[in-house]
């Protein structure tokens, strides 16, 4: 564990607060029945796996949800959808900062156009911040890959391209099925309980270096 040398954040969850309860709330409203089952942190319908593999642009996704739901206007449907997204914490740029220094840091997220271009307008709005992917190596997003957590390929795709070590790397990540499918692929897993109200910054020193004894407990539950 003292050889860790790269650090993998997973956005939604980890980094970003996320409420899958408000986008069900949402789509509920606009007439979906047992819209948990529609859409969920664990499971969702096929329309939106393919939107997050960039297997259909924005246009194609919101043609197709409102098929699904045919009473909402696109305006209503972007805004269900995006809202999910919470604000981001002022203070978790700072810890990056920090992190960065002792770690080459990359981002692997499962998300979409929609999502993605909502949450950098936030993100200049609400936090004066226009360059969020420099905070990192490379990031990773799954429509953009053509992959998505849990698929195996993702993972391997990150690892390959940017030369690293599975033993020298660890990926943080709050949803269950995408830990068990980055374990599957090799890659050391830290599963973050935000369901228990954990929080990354439980893991990291005050100084930006992982908490080894927390961490090394955490990979092996």
């Amino acid at each position: 564990m003292n050889s860790i040398r790269n650090i993998i954040f997973d956005l939604g969850g980890v980094l970003l607060p996320v409420d899958y309860h408000a986008v069900i709330r949402a789509f509920g409203k606009l007439g979906v029945a047992d819209a948990g089952s529609f859409y969920s942190q664990q499971a969702q319908q096929p329309l939106f796996d393919m939107f997050e593999r960039g297997e259909i642009s924005g246009g194609e996704f919101l043609f197709e949800l409102k098929k699904l739901i045919p009473e909402a206007s696109e305006a209503e449907l972007i805004d269900a959808w995006n809202a999910i997204l919470g604000s981001f914490p002022q203070e978790r740029f700072s810890l990056l900062k920090k992190v960065r220094e002792n770690y080459r840091l990359f981002l692997l997220s499962n998300t979409n156009a929609i999502h993605i271009s909502k949450f950098l307008e936030d993100l200049k709005v609400n936090n004066g911040v226009s360059d969020f992917p420099a905070y990192f190596e490379e990031v990773y997003y799954s429509f953009e890959t053509g992959f998505r957590k849990p698929e195996k390929e993702i993972f391997e795709l990150l690892m390959l391209e940017n030369n690293l070590n599975y033993s020298e790397t660890i990926f943080i990540e709050d949803t269950f099925s995408n830990v068990e499918g980055a374990r599957a692929a090799g890659l050391p897993t830290l599963y973050l309980k935000v369901h228990e109200a954990e929080q990354i910054e439980d893991y990291f020193t005050a100084g930006g270096l992982l908490e080894m004894g927390r961490v090394s407990k955490a990979l092996m539950a």
